[in-house]
């Protein structure tokens, strides 16, 4: 059974377990639990597999992976979130993809982080107005 004390142990194992049991779960309310509940990310924390899951078909697995990699403390490969973005359909990812970068706070994302402005998606507008402050 999936527990929260459980997936914060596997999270410090730093061996790919949280990886190997995301991998073994076939229904997604799991996937989600699990991701939902990983929480602050050890610095060692191998997050190959939340890259893995921006292909997934469910748009709140999607969306959950990209919160994770937004906790990499600027470690995210930015290249992956903006080419997700650029195909993603559903408003909420592409608000949490724009979030992940930004909490970056590098000054190279900067003329990545203006190109969103010009998207015309209005439910972006929240997000927009934070990155103009």
């Amino acid at each position: 059974m999936l527990t929260k004390e459980y997936i914060t142990e596997l999270k410090h194992n730093a061996n790919g377990d949280i990886a190997k049991l995301i991998e073994v779960q076939r229904d997604v309310g799991s996937i989600n639990f699990i991701l939902e509940n990983l929480g602050q990310l050890p610095n060692d924390f191998d997050a190959q597999f939340l890259y893995h899951l921006l292909k997934h078909n469910h748009a709140q697995v999607r969306l959950n992976a990209v919160k994770n990699i937004g906790k990499l403390n600027g470690k995210s490969d930015v290249k992956s979130l903006y080419t997700l973005y650029q195909h993603e359909t559903d408003t909420g990812v592409r608000r949490e993809i724009v979030s992940a970068i930004g909490r970056q706070r590098k000054c190279e994302n900067k003329p990545l982080l203006y190109s969103f402005l010009q998207d015309a998606d209005p439910k972006k507008t929240k997000e927009q107005n934070s990155i103009r402050k």
